[in-house]
């Protein structure tokens, strides 16, 4: 959503022409396979397929959607969130797509249903979908499972009961959005059993004691990249200061003593900072922000090579940038850019390929670079309109 010094829902709310916006609806979409929730039911069974009148699920489709509006009182107290609403198909075999539960939440009560249940389907795995029984027949006439008081958000409740929506949930819970500042890299790091990186990168010595400890392989690999942007660096380690907060030192061949996080480059603490996220074996999404800032363009090939490697593991990963770098449009294939752009008020996002799919033979017979394509015009989706 942005932090609070640029950016974020307050310069959006507030913005229209006619005083603030009604509503900005934000939605997530996800895919789960029938493994990824079946670790997570708690009846016998488990070991059969789940299926919806005899016919075998294949997976499950969710979508997650927010509206926020602006707080009446004054804009300086930021925005509300209207309702929430949570959608979960399942897909069957037959290339069917059956709606097995809706959860919506308006005004601090939530309220589910499902169609399928209602109407007496036949569902093996029914803990798949609910794991607390439909309360009184009066509710199976009006498709209503229940409702109830929600003070917390929709997800944070309906996972509490629902083995599909915990899975879902958890997932969200992990994605991890980053702006690095050299600047905030620069502080001490405070001890954490987390170490968690913060989006701007505080706590960054708290994310490398963490990898030094937890995950080695993790953090040789970064301390292996920074090299390739700063050669003469042989060791980065973590001290803890008199106060017992956390400090980076950087030993160089050829130096007595090592330089500290305040003393080397802007670019070699953002390198540091962009690695240690990548390899960070948490999270299953992550997005990056203008990574190219204070970078080499070699550094930045580095940088997206590491990318590439992280997406090769086995564990499943989204890894998503942001950028303006010619250096980096040319380093990638059509088949990675995908393009954002505002229409009517609206960001529009489209692989690249999908709006012109002539791209990919421009590029691998080599008739030019995709930044020189991009920065053409011959797509009016890469040029700043006034009219969208």
């Amino acid at each position: 959503m942005g932090d609070n010094h640029r950016g974020g829902f307050q310069y959006l709310v507030f913005r229209g022409a006619h005083g603030p916006a009604e509503r900005i609806v934000i939605g997530i979409e996800a895919e789960l396979s029938v493994e990824d929730v079946r670790s997570r039911i708690s009846t016998n069974g488990t070991h059969q397929s789940p299926t919806i009148a005899d016919q075998l699920v294949t997976g499950f489709r969710l979508r997650h959607s927010i509206a926020l509006g602006s707080d009446p009182v004054s804009p300086l107290s930021g925005f509300l969130i209207l309702d929430e609403e949570l959608h979960i198909h399942a897909e069957v075999e037959s290339n069917d797509s059956q709606l097995i539960m809706m959860a919506t939440r308006r005004q601090d009560a939530l309220s589910l249903s499902s169609p399928l249940i209602a109407h007496g389907t036949e569902i093996t795995w029914l803990d798949m979908v609910i794991e607390r029984p439909v309360q009184t027949a009066e509710a199976l006439d009006t498709l209503q499972l229940w409702s109830l008081p929600a003070p917390l958000s929709l997800l944070a409740q309906v996972k509490l009961f629902s083995p599909i929506v915990d899975v879902f949930a958890t997932s969200v819970a992990t994605v991890r959005v980053y702006r690095f500042d050299p600047l905030a890299g620069r502080g001490p790091g405070i001890p954490s059993v987390s170490g968690e990186i913060t989006p701007r990168g505080n706590q960054l010595p708290a994310l490398a004691a963490f990898l030094q400890a937890q995950h080695p392989m993790a953090w040789e690999k970064t301390v292996q990249r920074v090299r390739l942007v700063a050669p003469d660096v042989d060791h980065i380690t973590v001290r803890s200061d008199h106060d017992r907060r956390l400090r980076l030192e950087f030993s160089e061949s050829g130096l007595i003593s090592p330089w500290t996080d305040n003393e080397v480059s802007d670019g070699t603490l953002r390198s540091l900072m962009l690695f240690a996220a990548i390899f960070d074996p948490r999270g299953s999404l992550k997005a990056f922000e203008e990574p190219e800032n204070s970078l080499h363009p070699w550094a930045i090939r580095a940088f997206v090579d590491a990318c590439r490697e992280v997406l090769a593991e086995p564990a499943p990963k989204q890894l998503a940038v942001t950028t303006h770098s010619q250096a980096l449009i040319d380093y990638v294939t059509p088949e990675e850019v995908t393009i954002v752009w505002r229409q009517d008020g609206a960001t529009m996002v489209r692989p690249l390929l999908q709006l012109d799919p002539t791209v990919r033979d421009y590029w691998a017979e080599g008739r030019g670079r995709l930044s020189n394509l991009l920065n053409s015009g011959l797509l009016l989706e890469t040029v700043p309109s006034s009219s969208t």
